[in-house]
């Protein structure tokens, strides 16, 4: 099983799918969202929990910048006619958090949304996730990116209190997940 890849961007190509250039120099086809997909550049320094997918003509790499997004596709998957097309497009629709709010909710429309799903099916997927999902929400921080916490490490040596930079910094992330480690630094010095 491959667990995760590390590497640099090598380029994009349609529909969603990332090549990445491993420190072996190998190039690795990667399908993943389009949010992922967009917030990636050639040459950027990346790193994907992934899940590979076989079948009996090839296999596929599925991609995801979080292991909770990765979870999350995992037991999208283990639901009945949810393919892995279907897991992408809803966790494109949805970050982790968002569909763990849908899921207790049971929120049927908010579903119907993804394209392709429609009442019927929005419904046996909430039915399904509701007991699965719903019991990966003790593990649902969304945990930081490498820049984050290697600020992290960075803001923690100068004294910074642990919980202060736990809550800083995931609210920091999903305001502007693309910043570097330095400007991560600068902005929690400046700001305080």
């Amino acid at each position: 099983m491959i667990e995760a890849v590390n590497g640099k961007v090598w380029g994009k190509r349609e529909p969603n799918m990332v090549l990445i250039l491993t420190g072996s120099g190998i190039v690795m086809g990667i399908h993943t969202t389009s949010r992922n997909l967009n917030g990636v550049q050639k040459g950027d320094s990346v790193s994907f929990y992934t899940h590979l997918r076989t079948r009996d003509d090839g296999m596929d790499l599925y991609g995801f910048s979080t292991e909770n997004e990765r979870n999350a596709f995992r037991v999208l998957l283990g639901i009945n006619s949810v393919g892995p097309k279907t897991a992408v497009a809803i966790l494109d629709k949805f970050t982790f958090s968002e569909l763990l709010v849908v899921a207790e909710q049971e929120d049927i429309n908010a579903l119907c949304k993804v394209s392709g799903i429609g009442k019927k099916g929005a419904g046996r997927i909430i039915l399904e996730l509701s007991g699965k999902f719903i019991s990966m929400k003790e593990k649902a921080k969304e945990p930081l990116s490498n820049a984050y916490t290697d600020a992290r490490e960075g803001l923690s040596s100068m004294g910074y209190d642990s919980e202060f930079l736990d809550k800083r910094l995931i609210k920091l992330q999903k305001a502007k997940p693309g910043l570097s480690a330095e400007e991560i630094v600068k902005k929690v010095l400046k700001d305080g």
